[in-house]
């Protein structure tokens, strides 16, 4: 959200359907006025900004916020993609479930050659 200003709109497609949108204007009112960007990343102020299409619900980044945001080499200020407002717990690849079973059946082979070599 970096250079936003007047009468600017940020739309978020996945695929070709539009699935948020928000339209902003530093000089507007209502729900489309903002804080000016430049230089300076956008954050939500709370969880209530992610799919309001409201810029009121939105304030300018400061270096060490709960966003993370740091001055980056070249003196904008902005976060690294962080939000406080998502949890996202991790969800297993098929991989792991692949090595998982790989594992096991490993153990399986272990546990009969030992059964086999003791007599049993």
């Amino acid at each position: 959200m970096n250079n936003l200003g007047r009468s600017d709109e940020i739309n978020l497609y996945n695929g070709s359907t539009l699935i948020d949108r928000l339209t902003y204007n530093d000089q507007g009112t209502g729900s489309v006025v903002g804080p000016r960007t430049s230089g300076i990343s956008g954050e939500a102020k709370s969880v209530a900004a992610f799919g309001a299409n409201n810029a009121t619900l939105w304030k300018l980044a400061t270096v060490g916020d709960t966003e993370h945001a740091y001055t980056s080499t070249n003196g904008d200020i902005g976060s690294p993609g962080f939000t406080a407002f998502v949890s996202v717990s991790a969800v297993p690849e098929p991989q792991a479930y692949a090595l998982l079973l790989a594992g096991l059946a490993l153990f399986g082979v272990v546990g009969a050659r030992r059964k086999q070599d003791n007599g049993q």
